[in-house]
C-alpha cells in the first residue's frame, strides 16, 4: 500500500524532507486507510448487531407484560411477601414450642413427677416460655411445685397397700409417707390424672 508521499511524488508534487514527516503525522491523524476504514466498519456492524439482538429480546420480555397492570402487579408481589414472612413468622413460633417442650419434658421427667399432665397444671406455662433461662427457671418451678405438692413426686420409697405411717391407719395411699393426711385417695388419682378407683 502506498503512502501518502509517494502517491504525491506520482502525482509529480516532492514534499521537502523537513516537511515529510508533519505530513505523514497529519494524514494518520485526519485520514483513514481503505483497510482501516473496513476494519472499523465490520467492528461497528458486529457491535450493530449485538445491540439489536439485545434490544430484541429485551421487546420480547415486554411483551410478556402486555396488558398487566403495575400496581396491581405490585401489590400481589407485596402480599406474597408478606404471606411468606407470616409462614416463617409461624415456623419459627412452632419450632421454638417444640424445643419448649422438649425441655420441659425432661425436666419433668428428672424431677421424678407421677403425672406430668398434673404438674404441667401448676406450671406457669407462659411464663416459662419467655424466660431468656428457661432451664433454670424450670428447674426452679418444679422444686417449687415439689416441695408444697410432694406427693405428685416419686421419692424413692416403696409401693404398696399398707398401714401409712403419717395417720396410724390402714389406707390405700400405696405407702406413700409423702401424701398429705387431709388428701384423700380421690383427690390424690384426680390431681394425679388418675381415673377413680373401682370399689
Amino acid at each position: 500500500m502506498k503512502n501518502i508521499l509517494e502517491i504525491l511524488k506520482e502525482l509529480g508534487l516532492e514534499v521537502p524532507a523537513d516537511k515529510q514527516e508533519a505530513l505523514n503525522k497529519a494524514v494518520a491523524e485526519n485520514y483513514k486507510t481503505a483497510a482501516e476504514f473496513e476494519k472499523t466498519k465490520m467492528k461497528l456492524e458486529t457491535e450493530k448487531s449485538g445491540v439489536e439482538e439485545q434490544l430484541k429480546a429485551v421487546q420480547e420480555s415486554l411483551k410478556k407484560f402486555d396488558g398487566v397492570n403495575v400496581d396491581e402487579l405490585k401489590k400481589q408481589i407485596e402480599t406474597a411477601n408478606a404471606q411468606v414472612a407470616e409462614k416463617e413468622k409461624e415456623y419459627q413460633a412452632k419450632l421454638d414450642d417444640l424445643e419448649f417442650s422438649g425441655l420441659l419434658d425432661t425436666a419433668i421427667a428428672g424431677a421424678k413427677a407421677k403425672n406430668a399432665k398434673a404438674v404441667k397444671a401448676l406450671l406457669d406455662i407462659d411464663t416459662l416460655k419467655g424466660s431468656k433461662n428457661r432451664s433454670e427457671d424450670i428447674k426452679a418451678a418444679l422444686e417449687a411445685i415439689a416441695k408444697d405438692n410432694d406427693y405428685l413426686f416419686d421419692s424413692g420409697t416403696s409401693q404398696g397397700t399398707g398401714t401409712s405411717n403419717n395417720t396410724g391407719t390402714t389406707g390405700t395411699h400405696g405407702g406413700n409417707n409423702n401424701v398429705p393426711p387431709n388428701v384423700s385417695d380421690a383427690d390424690a388419682r384426680a390431681v394425679m390424672g388418675l381415673p377413680p378407683e373401682n370399689k
